[in-house]
């Protein structure tokens, strides 16, 4: 899972929930918090991250996502 919630530090302001473009969260009435309902869906954007006043969310990139080589031409050489 790529996104992580500080619950401790969570105040339930609610920007990542209204602010994720893929609908990653949902919202726990009871508790007044987000909750992570759709992990999968989420592009590690980064947009919760960045709107959260409290840095409560943490954002982990993938690193097979982001380490890997697009495309390996072996025809050039360094």
């Amino acid at each position: 899972m790529p996104t992580r919630i500080d619950f401790d530090r969570c105040d339930g302001c609610g920007s990542c929930y209204k602010y994720c473009p893929r609908d990653v969260y949902g919202w726990d009435r009871e508790k007044k918090k987000p909750t992570i309902s759709y992990p999968a869906e989420c592009t590690e954007c980064g947009t919760c991250e960045l709107e959260c006043h409290m840095l409560c969310i943490d954002v982990y990139l993938t690193y097979r996502r982001y380490n890997q080589p697009k495309f390996l031409d072996k025809s050039i050489s360094p």
